[in-house]
């Protein structure tokens, strides 16, 4: 449909912003009481990269480290933010996200009056729960269980009139009731009888209609969008419909082309849109295009208002009487005048003022409140300010208001309560900050401060004693000589290098194990300060001198380490380690020498994980043989090495394995799980049955933590059709956090 438009209209109002590149408190009054239920942070980190290794402190705080140049909060389409700052420190709000077209995001926004927030767009989920492009969000952040009205396409604007929410969009039902491009809801989520008849025929053949931004004034809507009819009076492309009665009014105006906005200040209403004619009382006023200015009363147009824009106008705003428009243009004014994308206009003579902020690309759209003017679009600089896709500008001044949202696309719509901007986007993430490797956020949901490496990336995260041991292949973290290993003092605040320094000659580390005031590390390194150590060595957990007599001499990487009983336990690609021939797992004694009587002899590529449950030893990676019994990925063995009947096996790699409550949490590489579709994660019993943990992963787990949560870290980009950049947090019965 969009497509037709486009033909018939020119560039659709839609198409056209695509083609363009928290928490809320609640309102005085509405705080919770201990007696209601403990609110639970949602879990916001995200990364641009792949998250090997997850930590979590005692505090909460949750650590991740990887191959990443920035991290940010997960906002989904929508985030409320701090009027001020544009900064939304503390999201409460479930992430809107889905969607099933290229109008994807939030394009909508309206303040219910009791301190919650209208939602409409193209998305499929707020939070985890699926609602289709509409919603209602209360005060306390949490999404109203009862009001589901549901529609079947994109919901482009609405407002608030008489306890009713008026929506306009692209859709022909809402609530499983027939309504073409314009509807009415209650609070209820029940849909009215409010019925105005929306049509579009052109050439004989009728299409979806669609109306846009418009504005509700008076008990009227002024409406503008792709239409040729309502209520059976022709009408081209804008109308005023009664909004108590669903009535087409006499007021009318016609254009040739699509109408993206109607603002109406006083007694003029402003039309904007990518028309070339404009049609009223029967008289084409020629050389007025895409925005200008007719009597509210009178529908006459205003031929001597002629701003003349060289490119679409996509929303026009009004603050103190001067006329802003927002669009694709590049000069516009009644004497033409270089303005990009932004300008304001004198109302009388549709001359430009000297405001001019300078955006360096589209506006899409503008919203007023006071004397501040805020834009969205797809710019990320407005004059010589860096501030991408959302700002506040001073209607006044032109001043940049310091907002700081860090969101990563395009921001639709704006609402205001009062007490902060909601807003409404094609963007998912918001505060994105500029790190390597290495990211963290308290239980508060808020950024923690981490010292930025200077080359290389994180492969392992170990945290003891309020002491996070960091391991991967970099050379230096903040100019200070870290070779592939250095601890952080996680009790300073924010945490600070520490002098612990295994100075470390070699490609990578892989494995971290701490055992009191000993420090195993596992990788692919050849020394480890002075000492020659091949792959495999321990140093002092203090000072990370090396230990001197502790020396496995692995003949190839060693990428796990496990304690167990006295012992460590190692896994790796070796095939000789400890002074004996050990394929792929090993354990090794306190003398660094490997045990006898221990040796369940992997055929494959690699042991990528170990864990015990009691004296039963889980082993996951990429081989196909434990001893002589057939295993895929994964098996069991017990405390003398003997394989066990626990033969769940995978279709491919096991790369992390965690045990929980009796059950066995996997991730990797797999597609299958002893049989049943299972995408990279997995949970599994010691009888080796399946449990119902199923989520659709788009890319490999690398990493698994388990607590009151699965935390898992990889190289995916969304689970179950939510955006997941790197890290998830999941409950344990298997919902998306």
């Amino acid at each position: 449909m969009f497509k037709l438009w486009g033909v018939r209209f020119g560039v659709c109002f839609i198409l056209a912003m695509l083609s363009t590149a928290c928490c809320k408190c609640p309102p005085p009054g509405a705080i919770p009481t201990a007696m209601d239920e403990v609110y639970v942070t949602p879990f916001r980190l995200t990364t641009n990269g792949k998250v090997y290794s997850i930590a979590k402190g005692s505090d909460g705080s949750v650590y991740a480290g990887g191959d990443f140049t920035t991290a940010s909060l997960l906002s989904g389409f929508g985030l409320y933010v701090d009027d001020y700052l544009g900064y939304p420190d503390n999201m409460l709000y479930p992430p809107i996200s889905g969607g099933v077209t290229a109008n994807a995001g939030v394009w909508a926004v309206a303040p219910d009056g009791y301190g919650g927030w209208y939602i409409g767009g193209d998305f499929t989920y707020v939070g985890s729960v699926a609602r289709k492009n509409l919603a209602h969000i209360d005060a306390y952040g949490e999404l109203d269980p009862d009001w589901n009205p549901g529609a079947d396409n994109t919901v482009v604007d609405m407002h608030m009139y008489n306890g009713l929410l008026y929506i306009s969009g692209i859709f022909t039902s809402v609530g499983g009731e027939t309504r073409k491009a314009l509807a009415s809801i209650n609070n209820l989520g029940q849909v009215t009888t409010w019925n105005p008849l929306i049509r579009y025929v052109s050439g004989g053949t009728e299409y979806d209609p669609g109306v846009f931004l418009f504005d509700l004034v008076d008990g009227v809507i002024y409406a503008g969008g792709a239409f040729s009819s309502v209520n059976g009076e022709t009408r081209g492309n804008v109308a005023a419909i009664d909004a108590n009665s669903g009535a087409v009014q006499a007021w009318r105006v016609g254009v040739t082309g699509s109408v993206n906005s109607i603002k109406v200040s006083g007694n003029t209403v402003y039309i904007a849109g990518n028309y070339t004619d404009i049609l009223s009382g029967g008289t084409v006023s020629t050389g007025i295009s895409k925005l200008a200015a007719v009597g509210r009363s009178t529908g006459t147009v205003n031929t001597g208002w002629k701003p003349a824009p060289d490119g679409t106008v996509y929303d026009v705003e009004v603050i103190n009487g001067v006329v802003f428009a927002g669009g694709g243009f590049a000069n516009i004014g009644a004497t033409p005048t270089s303005r990009n994308y932004l300008a304001a206009l004198d109302a009388t003579t549709a001359e430009v003022t000297s405001w001019n902020p300078g955006p360096n690309n589209t506006v899409n759209r503008l919203a007023a409140n006071s004397n501040d003017l805020y834009i969205g679009g797809a710019f990320t600089m407005v004059g010589a300010t860096t501030v991408a896709y959302a700002a506040k500008i001073s209607g006044v001044y032109g001043s940049i208001s310091n907002w700081n949202m860090g969101i990563n696309n395009t921001a639709y719509a704006f609402g205001f309560d009062g007490y902060g901007v909601y807003v409404g986007g094609k963007f998912t993430t918001a505060n994105q900050i500029t790190v390597r490797g290495l990211a963290a956020v308290g239980d508060n949901g808020s950024f923690k401060t981490m010292p930025v490496l200077d080359d290389g990336l994180v492969r392992k995260l170990t945290l003891a004693n309020d002491v996070l041991y960091v391991g991967g292949t970099f050379t230096s973290v903040g100019s200070v000589a870290t070779q592939k290993a250095f601890a952080l003092n996680l009790a300073d605040s924010p945490a600070t290098i520490m002098s612990w320094s295994p100075n470390i000659t070699g490609t990578a580390v892989y494995s971290i194990l701490v055992d009191g005031s000993t420090v195993y590390l596992g990788g692919w390194f050849t020394k480890l300060g002075a000492q020659t150590r091949t792959n495999i060595g321990a140093v002092d957990a203090t000072s990370g001198a090396a230990n001197t007599s502790w020396d496995p001499n692995a003949d190839s990487f060693v990428y796990t380490l496990t304690l167990h009983n006295g012992l460590v336990y190692a896994g790796g690609f070796f095939s000789n380690i400890g002074g004996q021939a050990r394929n792929r797992l090993a354990a090794l004694d306190s003398t660094g020498k490997a045990i006898a009587g221990w040796n369940p002899n992997a055929t494959g590529t690699v042991v990528s994980s170990i864990v015990f449950d009691n004296d039963t030893a889980y082993i996951g990676g990429v081989f196909t043989k434990m001893g002589s019994e057939s295993r895929a990925n994964l098996a069991a063995v017990d405390a003398s090495g003997a394989v066990l009947a626990w033969n769940p096996g995978t279709d491919g790699e096991v790369g992390s394995l965690k045990l929980s409550g009796g059950k066995i949490y996997i991730g990797g590489g797999f597609t299958t799980v002893a049989g049943q579709s299972r995408r990279y994660i997995a949970e599994l019993d010691t009888a080796g049955q399946l449990g119902a943990l199923s989520l659709s992963i788009d890319k490999i787990v690398y990493t698994l933590l388990i607590d009151d949560y699965i935390y898992a870290g990889g190289d995916f980009t969304s689970i179950g059709g939510q955006t997941r950049g790197g890290i998830a947090r999941i409950n344990l019965s298997g919902g998306l956090q």
